[in-house]
């Protein structure tokens, strides 16, 4: 027992030098001794340990003493590494080892680091206001670039008959139209001629098929009521697929102003013009920036409407009461198959949309899906406006060979953005 109680007094003093060496012991406790008792207890008098605040005397029951090495140790775990000696700890005259006290190093506070640690400072690396304005200015047209997809081009000829009234087009041929798939590149075409704004009398031409370049080699004859002037009349040539005849399914249109086929010497005017989804003469609507994405394995189709720009609006309307949502149809083999409208919004002409629509649209389908996305303007009294559309699919490439936003979208399995000019 004697033993026992000449380790705690070793272990005690060793604690308090190991607490005076660390500068802790003089910042609360002043200077005493430890004086030791009777075997049966153990005091440790106020003048050991005499905090700068009163502080009773702290007496160590027989029991206590007993259990404080295995206490001292399981608490000290953190500051002493467990002995791995195989007397467990005991020198050879039965004393407690104590192993060298582990101290942390403390993490250097933000005022003992110099200036000269840090390095310099790169301005440049550092993105301002200023400078966001700079580059988005340099940078603007490549942000907002629009693509403009044609699909062939078609060559005719026009001349107008002053005494008769009549105008005749020879049609002459179409080249480059686009594939419309790997498996069967080719299909039947034909040409639909009409004069704007009346569109009611139309003529077709002849079904060319499995011809990607069709001659046509034919002559149409329309009647001008010269009364309604010239400036007035659109002659437009839309080319279709004939198993997709419908106006959404048309490969291409061009539209050639009347005025420009009116010649005094009454000769023929030859044209040769690239074929687009604007099927009506417009100025500009605006721009849509439109993402794409199919996904083979879980046959879903995810349009997603960003924003639009530059919305003309008519003279003397608001703005503040001046409300857009975009309409996305989805048709396939010339059905429509489902619509779905954004959410309005109101008081701008730069809508951000940001909306996603999904549709479930197996891959054998795909190669024949028409996407019609329409910008409208609600009418609260009248009937909903279309301002503006832009027409996608199925076409993989168009005139020049290169890949259409539609194709670019089945080409990868990533999300493909472009800005599109909105048309009628």
């Amino acid at each position: 027992m004697a033993q026992l109680y000449h380790s705690v007094d070793n272990v005690c003093e060793i604690v308090i030098e190991r607490i005076k060496s660390l500068g802790k012991y003089d910042s609360y406790y002043s200077d005493g001794d430890v004086d030791s008792s009777s075997e049966g207890s153990e005091t440790v008098s106020a003048g050991a340990m005499t905090p700068r605040s009163p502080m009773r005397s702290i007496h160590l029951s027989p029991m206590r003493a007993q259990t404080m090495p295995r206490a001292l140790s399981k608490s000290s775990e953190c500051l002493y590494p467990r002995s791995r000696s195989p007397s467990d700890g005991h020198n050879a005259d039965g004393s407690l080892e104590i192993p060298p006290l582990y101290i942390p190093k403390r993490k250097r506070s933000a005022e003992s680091f110099r200036m000269e640690d840090l390095g310099e400072l790169r301005p440049e690396l550092y993105e301002t206001e200023e400078k966001f304005k700079t580059e988005r200015a340099i940078h603007g047209k490549k942000i907002e670039e629009v693509i403009e997809e044609f699909y062939g081009t078609i060559y005719f000829a026009v001349r107008f008959d002053r005494k008769g009234s009549k105008l005749y087009v020879h049609l002459s041929k179409i080249t480059n139209l686009p594939p419309r798939s790997q498996r069967s590149p080719t299909y039947d075409t034909f040409v639909s001629l009409c004069l704007l704004p009346d569109e009611k009398h139309s003529l077709n031409s002849r079904v060319v098929k499995d011809n990607l370049n069709p001659p046509f080699e034919e002559v149409f004859t329309f009647n001008v009521d010269r009364s309604r002037g010239f400036e007035n009349y659109t002659l437009r040539l839309s080319v279709y697929s004939s198993d997709l005849p419908q106006w959404f399914n048309a490969i291409g249109h061009t539209l050639v102003p009347l005025s420009k086929c009116v010649t005094p010497e009454e000769r023929p005017q030859d044209f040769r013009r690239r074929l687009s989804r604007k099927s009506m003469l417009s100025g500009d609507l605006g721009r849509m920036m439109i993402s794409l994405a199919y996904l083979p394995s879980l046959e879903r189709l995810s349009v997603v409407i960003l924003r639009v720009r530059d919305i003309p609006i008519q003279k003397g309307h608001a703005v503040e009461h001046f409300e857009t949502y975009v309409k996305v149809r989805l048709v396939c083999d010339g059905e429509k198959i489902k619509t779905e409208r954004t959410p309005p919004i109101k008081g701008t002409i730069n809508p951000v949309f940001a909306e996603s629509i999904g549709y479930v649209m197996p891959a054998v389908f795909i190669e024949r899906t028409v996407l019609v996305i329409q910008l409208m303007q609600k009418g609260h009294l009248r009937r909903d406006k279309l301002l503006g559309q832009v027409i996608l699919g199925p076409y993989l490439l168009t005139d020049s060979k290169n890949l259409s936003h539609f194709g670019q979208m089945l080409s990868g399995r990533e999300a493909s953005k472009r800005w599109h000019s909105l048309y009628l």
